[in-house]
């Protein structure tokens, strides 16, 4: 069942040019020991878990066991997810592996990453994710242009306008949350203007290119950069 969640991490590293990170099953934690670390956090179906002792860095994520099992039986597109429970299984199992994947590349790095950072590049990753995984048409860049245009749309309305919170705002947990979607929605919306309106494989090639320099910022120029690149 952690293939699927390998498939995601390897997806990620091939998008944005990074090392492989080839042992995501090592990360795993099953609900009983996630639920003693973090409590009724386990409830939200993903959670990644950084503990600190002796000055070094435990992490585990947690994948509820229902997202793994709809992954082993779906293994495809988010196009294809039509009904709104499965496309809310696949958001769990992105968002679990982008936070790992991306604490792991800044940790490498030797920068520390926040949560609100965590939770940004994880909403951008599942619209990136959604709109660039590997297809099945004939040719990689069929249908670029309007009808991809159309297809990000759609997806980013699903994503952000259509977005669902567990926690309530003026919480800390809400508003970071609610920070990261509105973030993310306005600097998809900006990918959008500059890059998908080309009939060509041009506006791919731009769109891969910004979206890695984005990966690579951190800190305030994240966020200042996100802002900055919204319509």
């Amino acid at each position: 069942m952690s293939l699927a969640l390998q498939r995601i991490a390897d997806e990620l590293s091939a998008l944005y040019d990074t090392p492989r990170l080839p042992d995501v099953a090592s990360f795993l934690c099953d609900e009983a020991t996630m639920r003693h670390v973090v409590g009724p956090e386990v409830d939200r179906g993903e959670v990644l878990a950084v503990l600190e002792e002796d000055g070094v860095s435990f992490v585990g994520l947690y994948v509820a066991a229902e997202v793994l099992d709809a992954l082993a039986v779906e293994e495809e597109s988010v196009g294809g997810v039509s009904d709104r429970r499965s496309f809310r299984t696949w958001q769990l199992a992105v968002e679990g592996v982008s936070h790992l994947v991306y604490l792991c590349f800044r940790a490498d790095r030797e920068q520390s990453v926040s949560a609100l950072e965590l939770e940004l590049q994880a909403e951008v990753d599942k619209w990136a994710l959604g709109l660039l995984r590997p297809r099945r048409e004939a040719h990689p860049l069929a249908g670029w242009g309007a009808p991809r245009l159309a297809q990000s749309r759609s997806l980013r309305r699903r994503l952000f306008a259509d977005a669902r919170f567990l926690d309530e705002p003026g919480t800390e947990v809400g508003d970071r949350y609610r920070a990261a979607n509105r973030i993310a929605a306005g600097f998809v919306e900006g990918l959008e203007a500059r890059h998908l309106r080309h009939v060509d494989g041009s506006g791919e090639r731009a769109l891969v290119g910004e979206l890695r320099r984005f990966y690579r910022d951190g800190g305030a120029n994240k966020l200042a950069g996100a802002a900055r690149r919204a319509p």
